[in-house]
């Protein structure tokens, strides 16, 4: 019954989240959504959205979110299937995602046909994020997410 009850708290989390964000008529209020609205509401330390994807408008393409991405994220991001979660790989560098050191994270590729960035989700907690969870919800966060950004991207989303 506690299950239940939690996953129904967090599912009205998640509806109440992707109504606000398919709500934002432009870039950055969607991405102020994503920074700070997400972190509080599903108690995350911090958020790293990064696109490598051109925006729709080139005033959005000053946005932190379009830096450069080395190829060697993308390729490890294109090549996670639904949802990274777990300590910190060793095999890529992330100095540049979060300004606290963070204990586990989540990582969920942001795709349309193809995969055009992340977002990724840090916590304090070493165990928050761990192999093996249940990552259902992430998925479908992150579909939500995907959908409502594609929106503010060039046609051609590679």
């Amino acid at each position: 019954m506690l299950n239940a009850e939690e996953n129904d708290a967090i599912a009205n989390k998640i509806h109440k989240f992707t109504v606000l964000l398919q709500q934002a008529k432009r870039f950055d209020t969607a991405e102020q959504l994503i920074s700070f609205q997400l972190p509080e509401e599903f108690n995350i330390s911090e958020t790293c959205l990064r696109i490598w994807a051109n925006p729709l408008n080139s005033y959005d393409a000053e946005n932190l979110v379009f830096g450069e991405v080395p190829e060697s994220i993308q390729n490890w991001v294109k090549n996670i299937h639904n949802v990274y979660c777990g300590g910190v790989p060793t095999s890529i560098v992330i100095d540049d995602w979060f300004i606290e050191p963070a204990g586990s994270i989540a990582v969920l590729p942001l795709r349309n046909e193809t995969v055009y960035g992340f977002l990724a989700l840090s916590s304090e907690q070493h165990e928050r994020f761990y192999v093996g969870m249940g990552t259902d919800f992430l998925q479908k966060l992150g579909d939500h997410i995907s959908a409502a950004l594609t929106r503010f991207l060039a046609a051609n989303v590679e």
